[in-house]
């Protein structure tokens, strides 16, 4: 008697189909390739793959462009930094938005966290709490930026990073004017110079 393919949740199809070719391998070859090719096809449209930009390295100016070329159909977009590092104290990597019309100063709309407290942030969205970070501090992390639908414009933003002994994160949302196209990382006051690390981003 041939076995009944089991019926299996959404969530656990990613991790193993082994039980569902099990009762396609009762019959003809033809059967469960067509099972396996069908499950293949779900698993590839249900999880677009990551474009990877080129890594930068933030060692020098006062400003790095990580990408200015952010297809207009992205619907989500994650900024990598390793090892960043600036000139000043309470200067910290701050990352804007850029469209047709250049990078955008205001418009942001966020919370920093991090050691001994939190503020609100208008100007860009914050890698680290400013009153914590020191000249010389060494920041990793992953920063999303997630738009809120096709034909808008508003991104979503959220965040994790540390330096060599804190952790600070980041929440927020930005509507650039048009089309985002462009990533930049700079610092609150546009005048810290980056020594340190490199960054990149990518995209689905």
């Amino acid at each position: 008697m041939a076995k009944t393919i089991p019926q299996l949740d959404a969530p656990s199809l990613p991790l193993n189909y082994d039980d569902l070719l099990e009762g396609a391998q009762d019959g003809t070859a033809s059967v469960y390739l067509s099972v396996r090719n069908l499950a293949d096809k779900i698993l590839t449209e249900a999880t677009p793959i990551w474009t990877y930009g080129s890594i930068v390295n933030t060692t020098s100016g006062t400003s790095v462009t990580l990408s200015s070329s952010i297809p207009s159909d992205a619907l989500e977009i994650e900024v990598l930094l390793d090892g960043v590092s600036t000139s000043t104290n309470l200067q910290p990597p701050i990352i804007r938005l850029g469209d047709a019309g250049g990078v955008e100063p205001t418009g942001y709309i966020g919370v920093v966290r991090g050691p001994t407290g939190e503020n609100a942030v208008t100007d860009g969205f914050y890698t680290f709490r400013t009153n914590a970070w020191n000249a010389g501090d060494i920041l990793s992390g992953r920063f999303r930026l997630s738009r809120w639908d096709p034909s808008l414009h508003l991104w979503f933003a959220d965040g994790l990073s540390q330096d060599q002994s804190n952790i600070s994160s980041f929440s927020g949302r930005k509507t650039t004017s048009e089309v985002l196209t462009t990533i930049v990382l700079t610092t609150p006051g546009g005048i810290a110079t980056f020594d340190l690390g490199s960054a990149r981003v990518r995209y689905r």
